[in-house]
């Protein structure tokens, strides 16, 4: 008798913890492929903050998102700088003050949008009252020492971003 409480009191304590589930953050995520493979971003080390993380600045005139990958030390950065306030469109990432940029710190070197180089980001929703934004990008880089060329492509965010 005592060994079948003990089973029930055990089989009662699995299921309870089975059935919770894990806190869904797939609405603050990032993905895209980086030369045809996939990319997402990552980092356990918290004095680096987050994995993650988009900003919108200056009375909504600058979004700027920025992904950083630990293990490889590889970031996807996005930036755009409007005279006019951010809002739903698709912006041309030419390098001027609507850039895109791939670094691999690893490897030492940084990709940039450029003349040639170029590529879109999709605003898709900007949502000013939860500060959630979405959207699509691709974009192809160069590095300007090696003139190597990095193609990011179908790329899509949805995460919650900060006001400055």
């Amino acid at each position: 008798m005592k060994n079948l409480k003990a089973f029930a009191l055990l089989l009662y304590a699995l299921l309870a913890f089975s059935s919770c589930k894990k806190e869904d953050r797939s609405n603050e995520r990032l993905l895209c492929k980086v030369n045809g493979k996939t990319w997402k971003p990552a980092d356990s080390d918290p004095k680096y903050g987050r994995d993650v993380s988009a900003h919108l600045i200056d009375e909504g005139k600058i979004f700027y998102l920025d992904a950083y990958q630990e293990g490889t030390r590889q970031t996807v950065s996005l930036s755009l700088l409007l005279d006019r306030e951010v809002s739903q469109g698709i912006y041309t990432l030419d390098g001027g003050k609507q850039t895109a940029e791939f670094l691999d710190a690893g490897k030492g070197l940084k990709f940039r949008t450029q003349t040639g180089y170029t590529g879109t980001l999709e605003i898709l929703k900007l949502d000013k009252a939860t500060n959630t934004a979405q959207g699509r990008f691709s974009f192809t880089a160069k590095e300007q020492s090696t003139a190597a060329t990095a193609e990011i492509t179908e790329g899509s965010f949805k995460l919650q971003y900060t006001n400055y």
